[in-house]
């Protein structure tokens, strides 16, 4: 399935980067998760081959989870990258598949992530509460759907909550799923202009 550029965020808080793990020398740690997920088909040839990061994600995205091997497995099997040279047994690293390869996620244990807090917060238990939502495009309707089965299938929830006409009214195709911790991505497809607005000509941009 094929995804355009660019990826709409809408987030609260950053947990950090990768690069604050090795607060001794300022370079990530390049131990390596050792991953035994129960499921006999979790497919490790579709983790990372990179021997170095020369081309680092420019945006992060920093999420708890509370099973950090199931998660892992998880979003491997969405097709995200796995980066295993900023993983270690308490933090997966992730490209986002296709031409979204510049946001990285970030997935750590709660003792981590709480390092990255600020002091006397708790983490959000996202199955209670909202606290953002992770968007990002597919190229039609029927790739929003194949990411949406492809999410079900590795355990996640499909549709937690869903707009009205899915969200034709703003000229969009939208569903979401729930990961393992309770997070909700959404995946669009923009499909028209929303309603009542024209698309802007040259002449109607203001410089």
């Amino acid at each position: 399935m094929m995804f355009l550029v660019g990826v709409c965020i809408r987030v609260r808080r950053f947990a950090g980067s990768p690069f604050r793990y090795n607060s001794d020398h300022h370079q990530p740690e390049k131990s390596s998760i050792s991953l035994s997920p129960e499921n006999p088909e979790f497919n490790l040839s579709k983790m990372s081959s990179e021997t170095a990061v020369n081309n680092p994600p420019s945006f992060f995205v920093n999420l708890p989870t509370s099973d950090l091997k199931k998660a892992t497995a998880f979003f491997v099997a969405l097709d995200f990258d796995h980066i295993k040279l900023w993983s270690d047994d308490k933090s997966s690293a992730f490209r986002l598949p296709g031409a979204n390869s510049q946001v990285s996620l970030m997935i750590h244990v709660h003792d981590r992530f709480k390092t990255f807090n600020r002091p006397n917060t708790s983490i959000v238990n996202a199955f209670n509460s909202t606290e953002a939502l992770f968007s990002f495009m597919a190229k039609d309707k029927v790739g929003v759907d194949a990411f949406i089965q492809k999410a079900v299938d590795a355990g996640g929830k499909a549709d937690p909550y869903m707009l009205e006409n899915f969200g034709q009214a703003v000229g969009m195709y939208n569903r979401s799923f729930e990961d393992l911790d309770g997070h909700i991505w959404e995946v669009c497809s923009m499909i028209s202009p929303c309603a009542g607005v024209s698309p802007v000509g040259d002449d109607d941009v203001e410089v």
